[in-house]
């Protein structure tokens, strides 16, 4: 699993461990992610998940959402 955002974390449950991306790691760097709503927050983990090395995607995931972004400020 590719880690380009510098947010993939782990957890260990039951004697196993799972790779997550953090999105509190994430919202460090983007502090607007903290204001989202919790499906959004949905949405941009699975961003991370499936288009790790999709810079682009990520760019146009926020792009839509600005004037969304902008409200919460």
């Amino acid at each position: 699993m590719k880690n380009s955002f510098r947010t993939l974390s782990n957890i260990h449950v039951a004697g196993k461990t799972f790779a997550y991306h953090s999105l509190k790691t994430l919202e460090k760097k983007l502090p607007q992610i903290g204001k989202l709503p919790f499906s959004l927050k949905i949405l941009l983990e699975n961003l991370l998940l499936l288009f790790d090395n999709a810079f682009h995607a990520l760019l146009h995931f926020f792009r839509g959402f600005k004037s969304s972004l902008k409200r919460l400020d």
